[in-house]
């Protein structure tokens, strides 16, 4: 939504960001902004583009116009108002109110419970006093919820991966219930730059997929279908023979 570009017979050029140059004003004293992506920045990696938007000024340009956007238009999905037009206009208790329903969504995920569970442990929580707006009460919005929470520690894997120097991959395969083999895939790493003294190692889960063949060719796609999840390359391209 934030890109542009110049059309130069079938190629692109000068690469914009809209909601930079919407924004300058409110962003030019911003620490690391630059007004490459104003004018029109000629690297077309797509690294390049992810460094942007990744940066501070860029986030904060798109909080504004995100909270802009709400303000204008508050768009309604199935009854409820869109969950990312709304937030930025949310009051305090609102915003508290859907922090402890995010927690809740996060409980029944991490405790492998029915969707379902979400609305009765509201309830629940409302015997006990404590006090739900109406709105996000179903399980439709916990799995909404879900996915957002999916969503964002995707993309901190993403990120600590790419701050690492080197990082393992970890596999383990399994069968379900109708006997279809899987392949879980992990990543073993550490942050070279800790904030304290303390190296921390971490696994962190990847992905389960079925393979399509039980053998190396279909171990190897489905460790190159989770490293590539999070929305870069991770395999370094040695590995999935990709262009980055």
């Amino acid at each position: 939504m934030w890109l542009s570009y110049d059309v130069d017979g079938k190629y692109a050029r000068n690469l914009r960001c809209n909601v930079c140059a919407e924004q300058e004003q409110r962003i030019k004293a911003m620490k690391y902004f630059n007004r490459t992506w104003i004018s029109g920045c000629t690297n077309y990696r797509p690294s390049a583009a992810i460094d942007h938007a990744e940066s501070e000024p860029h986030k904060e340009g798109m909080r504004i116009h995100n909270k802009s956007s709400a303000a204008i238009s508050s768009q309604q999905t199935g009854g409820q108002v869109n969950l990312t037009s709304a937030i930025a206009s949310l009051n305090e208790t609102a915003q508290k109110d859907l922090i402890r329903k995010f927690q809740v969504a996060y409980f029944v995920v991490k405790e492998e419970l029915p969707l379902t569970k979400y609305e009765k442990i509201l309830a629940l929580e409302e015997m006990h006093g404590v006090k739900h707006e109406n709105a996000y009460k179903h399980d439709i919005a916990c799995g909404q919820f879900i996915d957002y929470i999916g969503d964002e520690l995707t993309k901190k894997l993403s990120q600590d991966l790419a701050r690492a120097n080197f990082f393992s991959v970890l596999w383990d395969g399994s069968t379900d219930s109708s006997a279809v083999e899987q392949e879980a895939t992990f990543a073993l790493y550490f942050d070279p730059r800790p904030a304290g003294d303390k190296v921390e190692v971490k696994t962190s889960f990847l992905s389960l997929h079925n393979l399509k063949h039980a053998h190396a060719e279909g171990v190897k796609a489905s460790i190159v279908s989770g490293l590539q999840s999070l929305g870069r390359c991770m395999a370094k391209c040695w590995f999935c023979n990709c262009v980055m």
